[in-house]
């Protein structure tokens, strides 16, 4: 599958843009991948249709808790992030990839 570089997606933010031309370098174009774009208000993952996903949160890089599964169906999916996670100054968080979608 011949796909754009993420980073040249017209819907990522700048900064957005950057982390993932920044994370191409490191981890090369693997499709299989998500891509995580986090706002104030919402999380979008960008990755594979029907890949399933765990999102852990945490505040201090200690204690993670699972907020669920979740499956892509579209190849975005977008998680709202209010009411669900603390009012801490720092959020940090860790998706697992459960299958690869296929």
């Amino acid at each position: 599958m011949n796909r754009a570089r993420s980073g040249d997606s017209p819907d990522l933010s700048p900064q957005a843009r950057a982390s993932c031309v920044a994370m191409e370098r490191v981890f090369g174009t693997d499709l299989a991948l998500p891509f995580l774009e986090i706002n104030d208000n919402e999380l979008a993952i960008d990755g594979q249709p029907r890949q399933v996903y765990t999102l852990q949160p945490t505040t201090d890089l200690v204690e993670w808790r699972s907020l669920g599964q979740t499956t892509n169906q579209t190849a975005r999916l977008i998680c709202p992030l209010a009411n669900r996670l603390t009012r801490s100054p720092q959020q940090f968080f860790c998706l697992k990839v459960e299958n690869d979608g296929k």
